[in-house]
């Protein structure tokens, strides 16, 4: 058995791994597109500036990058909106280069035209499709199946 935990904030991951966890999922909302479109248009859908939900700041991911790097133990990045408009995918594009850059190589999304948006344009990264896309049926998994994904997240309710 695998024990996936949720990170709100950089300093649960050594806590976690200590704990045991073996992998783990994070948001990851760049202060550039909060400031740009706030909630209205969100990243991941967890856009809370109260409590830590999940990253804001490239500082933080090159921190969690060497967590990893030490722990061995692999962070994806979660992309949970279910829609984007279509002049954002060339920054969601931009901000996945630059977490590849990092080092993370793994993503949860759930938007299925962000998908198709990243392989038509040569981004190679292991892509989980989001439990947060909804409820599916076998026909759904089938399709989706087909498009190279490492693994689809169903829904936690």
């Amino acid at each position: 058995m695998k024990i996936t935990a949720g990170l709100g904030s950089i300093d649960e991951y050594v806590r976690y791994v200590e704990a045991g966890a073996d992998e783990f999922f994070c948001g990851y909302v760049p202060y550039e597109w909060n400031k740009k479109y706030g909630t209205v248009l969100p990243l991941n859908r967890r856009e809370v500036l109260g409590i830590n939900v999940q990253i804001g700041a490239e500082s933080e991911l090159r921190i969690l990058a060497a967590l990893v790097r030490k722990y061995g133990k692999p962070v994806h990045l979660t992309f949970n909106s279910l829609y984007y408009t279509p002049e954002q995918y060339p920054e969601i594009a931009d901000i996945l280069r630059r977490c590849m850059a990092l080092g993370f190589s793994s993503f949860i999304i759930a938007d299925p035209a962000l998908l198709i948006y990243l392989k038509n344009n040569g981004i190679r990264c292991e892509i989980h499709l989001s439990g947060e896309l909804g409820e599916m049926n076998s026909s759904v998994v089938e399709t989706f199946a087909k498009m190279n994904l490492k693994r689809i997240i169903f829904h936690r309710k």
